[in-house]
């Protein structure tokens, strides 16, 4: 296979590279792959800060008038949870808190607490 275009959008962090496989076959048909890609590292860290930020067993909310933010999801894993068949805008209040009350899922949170 070999890489025959490559794209990076700014805004969405997304990464989308087209490969193509020679055919198999005399006169076959050849074969294209494409992967989308989005590097969350930052996105992780950022989350790790505003996480380690809340310095009390307690979070005090009353700083955002009722709202406030308790997770920050990479839309590259929305894609994947929606390709496995979840989709979150479409999702329940108590599905939602499921997934971010799952200790496997952590990272994705920026507040301390049960949601």
């Amino acid at each position: 296979m070999r890489l025959i275009a490559s794209d990076y959008n700014q805004f969405t962090g997304f990464t989308e590279e087209m490969w193509y496989q020679e055919p198999t076959t005399k006169g076959g048909p050849g074969k294209v792959t494409i992967r989308r890609l989005q590097d969350v590292d930052a996105k992780l860290a950022e989350n790790k800060v505003m996480f380690n930020s809340h310095t009390s067993k307690k979070p005090s909310f009353s700083d955002s008038d009722g709202l406030h933010q308790v997770a920050s999801i990479p839309m590259g894993l929305i894609e994947k949870w929606h390709s496995e068949g979840f989709n979150w805008f479409r999702s329940t209040k108590k599905e939602r808190q499921k997934i971010l009350n799952d200790g496997d899922y952590g990272k994705l949170r920026t507040r301390p607490g049960r949601i």
